[in-house]
Order: C-alpha cells, then structure tokens, then sequence
C-alpha cells in the first residue's frame, strides 16, 4: 500500500484493503476472545474456591456462548478468505 503505483490498479488495490481488514476483524476477534477466557477463567476459579454454584453456571453458560460466537467467526472469516483468493 505504500508504493507509489498501489492505488493505480482499482481492482488488485481493492482486494488488498479487504483481505487487510479480513485479517484485522480476525486479530481483533482472536484478542477478545483470549481476553474473555481468562476473566472467565479467573471468575470460574473464584466460583470454584466459594463454591458458588450461580457463578460456575454462569461462567459455563457464558463460555458455551464464546463457542458459538468463535464458530460464527469462524464461518464468517474462512468464507470470504476463499472469495479472496
């Protein structure tokens, strides 16, 4: 993106800017998901050590949910990937 004759050919320059943000959602995606587990994790932890039942329920609920969304993500990031190339 940075030569200077990037931006002359619409199609190839197009396609580049969409595959960089494809892999950008993936890496954002990928961080929150990261970042979810551990505060699941650590409450789950918590949870475990008052055995606070709620809570463990909680927690499996909101890590079945993670699942689901990381599978969404999933279907969503390899579909247009195959389109790209």
């Amino acid at each position: 993106m940075l030569e200077s004759n990037f931006w002359q050919d619409k199609a190839n320059s197009q396609k580049i800017i969409k595959e960089k943000k494809l892999y950008e959602d993936l890496i954002v995606s990928y961080d929150y998901t990261l970042s979810s587990l551990k505060d699941l994790s650590d409450l789950n932890e918590l949870a475990l050590e008052e055995k606070n039942e709620s809570v463990i329920k909680e927690v499996l609920e909101s890590v079945k949910k993670l699942k689901k969304k990381t599978k969404k993500m999933k279907q969503n990031v390899f579909y247009p990937m195959k389109m790209i190339a």
